[in-house]
Order: structure tokens, then sequence, then C-alpha cells
């Protein structure tokens, strides 16, 4: 039997709320793609197009977490490069800034974005904004220094501010 909230249109809103994005960047995603309905008002399957207009994905979840560390910003810090790395978010191919941390807890969240804002500072990675949102990427010239800070066998001093400050 269908039930009545089969039949409910969404509000931008609730799409912010159920993708876990902010309500602008659902009205910057449709207005981009000329995918604007004038009422405000869309159909259940406006989700999965949002969520591929803008390229919003939840990287971390019950499954995928982050590992324990004994300085827990080192293990966010590693978690979300080797996550960079292992979804090839290098060079020209970027990533919207909040998919690094979408899905995290909430300490775990706060600590990925001033680690993401550190890489950036010290040049490990680069930003840019795009019409579907901010977005970042790994800077192909630091891969070497990266892979060993995943690996654990050093930690750029710029880097362990993270934590030292």
């Amino acid at each position: 039997m269908l039930g009545v909230e089969q039949f409910h249109k969404l509000n931008v809103a609730d799409i912010a709320r159920l993708l876990g994005v902010h309500p602008f960047d659902v009205v910057r995603i449709l207005a981009a793609n000329d995918a604007f309905e004038p009422t405000l008002r869309f159909e259940q399957n406006v989700l999965d197009k949002v969520r591929k207009l803008g390229e919003i994905e939840t990287w971390w979840s019950a499954e995928r977490t982050i590992d324990d560390d004994p300085i827990p910003e080192r293990g966010v810090l590693r978690a979300i490069v080797a996550e960079m790395l292992r979804r090839g978010i290098v060079g020209e191919t970027s990533t919207r800034v909040d998919n690094v941390f979408r899905g995290m807890d909430s300490d775990h969240e706060q600590m990925a974005r001033r680690a993401l804002n550190l890489l950036i500072r010290e040049g490990y990675a680069s930003s840019h904004s795009s019409p579907t949102g901010n977005r970042a990427s790994l800077r192909s010239e630091t891969l070497s220094e990266l892979k060993e800070l995943v690996e654990g066998r050093s930690m750029p001093a710029g880097l362990a501010a993270l934590w030292l400050a």
C-alpha cells in the first residue's frame, strides 16, 4: 500500500538535510545545472540528481572510520590524506571540500577541517571555487611526502603544528 509521504514534495531545506549540505549549496547546484524549479518544490528523485550534479559523496561511515591513533589529530590527518590518495584526488582531479569530512563524527570533522586547511596553507593541497562549491586536491608534486605521512614514516613539521599548537 502506498503512503501519502510518497507524494510529498521536497523543499530546499529537506534536500539539504537529507544530503548533509547547506541549503545554499542545493540552490547553487541546481542553478549551475539549470535544474531549478521556480516553485521550490521538488520530487523525491531530485535527491539523486543533486547528489550527482553536485558530486556530493559520503566518505566516512560506521564501516569506514578513522583508525585509532595516540594523537587523534594525526590520525585524522593521515586518514583524510590516505582517502584522497585512494580516490585519486590529486592534481587536476578535485573533490568537494565537504566530501573530505562528510560522515565523520563532530570531533573528527572539526579536526579534518583544520587538517585540510593546514594541508592547503602548507602547500600539500590546493583549493578552488566552482559553480557547485569549494573544491580541494592534493598537489602532485608533494605525493612522495604525503605517502610517507600516510605510512607513518615521516611527518613534516608544518603539519605537526596541527596537534602541537
